[in-house]
């Protein structure tokens, strides 16, 4: 209590780089799919803007709504320029 430990003179050790997967690859597949993509972005976008409209307004919030809406933009041009029918929608 009360006193500085001291400095440790080598690198602390890190544990190995380790990757473990949640969800299966075809899930991981489906997901990237920017039909898919599309209404999830938009609901991040919704709910980033109203907790700035609502809690907090700030230049880094702002910054990340320009993000979200410049990933929305991009997966809704895709959507518009897609003919065919999602995964989902097809019978």
């Amino acid at each position: 209590m009360g006193k500085i430990p001291a400095r440790s003179l080598g690198k602390p050790r890190l544990p190995a780089k380790e990757e473990v997967r949640v969800l299966p690859p075809e899930e991981i597949e489906k997901r990237k799919d920017p039909l898919l993509r599309l209404p999830r972005q938009a609901a991040h976008f919704n709910n980033l803007f109203s907790h700035i409209l609502e809690v907090k307004d700030n230049e880094e919030l702002r910054a990340a709504l320009t993000a979200h809406f410049d990933r929305l933009y991009t997966y809704y041009n895709i959507f518009m320029k897609a003919p065919e029918k999602s995964p989902e929608t097809d019978s």
